[in-house]
């Protein structure tokens, strides 16, 4: 063997072992070590919970000091600029979450770019913002390059398309510590910019944001977007704008903008919410992030209204846009909603959209009826997060009381000072994906809400607490439950509610993550004992479920 040693673009030195074959290498570890030999390259047919479960199966809660696990594939696929490859990229972020020292871990593939992106990786995974990783510095993965690797998948082709999104020129996304986005679905790491710092129009004519448009315009895909290209590559609807060929062709094709006009905004100013759902983080609740500060020490930047550069920046955008979308933390609770209905109804824009996500369990800031602010704009939409009903609701959402979430339904409808689009969005997950039958078939029979007034995105992260994670028995108990809803539903006109049903049949059997479920029952018991809550005691339909670990 002998050793080439490369750079990568933080100028560390890499040290690459090379040798002139695989099982020459292989049987060199073999008289140096006690191996286990894995092949990781199914991985591109299967995804990360795949290789979640590949790995497990060879955890221990230590090693001999001479054992080494030995992984191995030939090619990774670089779908992402600047960015590690999809395979290393998902081993290294396996590897650190499942807490196997890098000392025990050795990696075989004949691409040299391997090596940088392992410590690339390393980074990323070291700065994350919305996760939590033990990374080691002092140790990393040993990676080999070798020839003539025989793997029992292949790298994805790949296939140059459109990527482009309309919101990177004309949509405004504020994150609760300020961080401007292209939109709330972005990786968290990649912010435009930062509005306690910088100012719009710069922030939007920055290099940064420049060359994500160019890569968009050239069909590349930046990873600031990964969110919607891997929603779109299973199967999945995302909320990405695509534009017209014929209004490209009008834009600056190095992705500059010579004006920015913004019509649309999404305004998240604080992380302030009164609930800590399962489905969530510190980031986006004041109530976990309290939990979490107790329990990880972790700290999470907020923003307030007064904390932009130049307030003044923000309402002077109000008189050209044409839709605003509150979210959180939770809006109605926030001061900083209200200054800008406040500057709304100053400049009488009370015809503009104003959209919500909100869990609907208040309605009133500070003695004041959010009803005195609704009645005096005339196309206000509220998207109620209610993903499931009574106890059930109770424990997945913690702080929200069924009988409040009904109490303000009925007032609210009952209101004839008002006229709003009220419609339910739920998340399916797999605390809910029983009871959300349930609730969608009170809502519709009980309270007149019709299907085309609910709404289902589908869970995909993080793979512990998505729908794919249940074993086989609970898949086909859902199937049947899915089946039994569907019929219902083609009583009360719900085609378009029907369609997202058949999507998320076709989401649950498409991958099995069943290796996943010991994650899931981790983080269950870990917040069940700081809530004072059970879940066997509340989820009937899963008895037997923790059982199949």
């Amino acid at each position: 063997m002998s050793n080439t040693v490369v750079q990568n673009a933080t100028h560390q030195k890499i040290y690459i072992t090379t040798c002139m074959d695989f099982q020459t290498l292989i049987n060199e570890l073999d008289h140096k070590f006690t191996i286990d030999v894995i092949d990781i390259s199914p991985f591109f047919v299967e995804g990360e919970a795949w290789m979640y479960s590949a790995i497990s199966k060879h955890y221990k809660e230590s090693y001999e000091s001479n054992y080494r696990l030995v992984f191995y594939f030939e090619q990774d696929f670089h779908q992402y600029e600047s960015y590690p490859g999809d395979l290393a990229h998902a081993f290294q972020k396996c590897i650190t979450s499942m807490d196997i020292s890098p000392f025990f871990v050795t990696l075989i593939t004949s691409d040299t770019e391997t090596s940088n992106d392992l410590i690339l990786s390393k980074n990323i995974l070291a700065t994350d913002k919305q996760n939590f990783y033990n990374i080691d510095p002092t140790v990393d993965i040993t990676h080999y390059v070798a020839e003539d690797i025989t793997c029992s998948h292949t790298p994805p082709l790949f296939v140059k398309g459109t990527t482009n999104c309309k919101k990177l020129w004309s949509h405004l996304h504020i994150n609760v510590n300020g961080d401007v986005l292209p939109c709330c679905m972005s990786n968290h790491n990649y912010s435009l910019g930062n509005i306690t710092q910088n100012d719009i129009n710069d922030i939007y004519q920055s290099t940064y944001a420049n060359k994500i448009r160019e890569s968009m315009m050239a069909g590349k895909k930046p990873i600031a977007c990964e969110s919607c290209y891997k929603l779109e590559s299973a199967g999945l609807e995302s909320p990405r704008v695509a534009m017209p060929l014929e209004e490209l062709s009008e834009l600056n094709k190095d992705g500059t903008v010579d004006d920015v006009f913004i019509n649309t905004i999404d305004i998240r100013l604080s992380n302030l919410c009164n609930l800590k759902c399962r489905m969530c983080t510190g980031n986006y609740s004041s109530k976990i992030a309290k939990e979490e500060y107790d329990e990880f020490g972790a700290e999470y930047k907020t923003l307030k209204f007064n904390d932009i550069k130049n307030p003044n920046q923000l309402l002077e955008l109000l008189p050209q846009v044409e839709g605003i979308y509150f979210a959180g933390g939770e809006p109605l609770l926030m001061r900083s909603h209200y200054q800008i209905m406040d500057e709304l109804i100053e400049l009488k824009k009370t015809d503009i959209k104003i959209s919500y996500n909100t869990n609907f369990t208040v309605i009133e800031y500070k003695n004041t009826p959010i009803a005195d602010y609704w009645s005096q704009f005339s196309n206000i939409h509220v998207g109620a997060s209610l993903d499931a009903m009574e106890e059930h609701i109770e424990y997945i959402r913690h702080g929200t009381m069924w009988k409040d979430i009904v109490y303000n339904y009925d007032r609210i409808i009952n209101d004839d000072t008002l006229d709003i689009d009220f419609s339910i969005t739920a998340n399916i997950n797999i605390f809910n994906a029983f009871n959300l039958i349930h609730s969608q078939q009170y809502w519709i029979t009980n309270k007149e809400l019709p299907p085309p007034k609910h709404n289902i995105s589908i869970l995909t992260d993080p793979p512990e607490l998505s729908i794919q994670t249940l074993p086989f028995a609970y898949k086909k108990k859902l199937d049947t439950e899915i089946s039994n809803h569907i019929k219902f539903l083609n009583g009360h006109n719900g085609h378009g509610l029907i369609k997202q049903w058949k999507k998320i049949r076709h989401f649950l059997w498409k991958s099995d993550n069943s290796a996943m479920l010991p994650k899931f029952f981790d983080n269950v018991d870990r917040l069940d004992v700081l809530r004072g809550e059970s879940f066997d005691e509340v989820f009937s339909e899963y008895i037997g479920l923790r059982e199949m670990q």
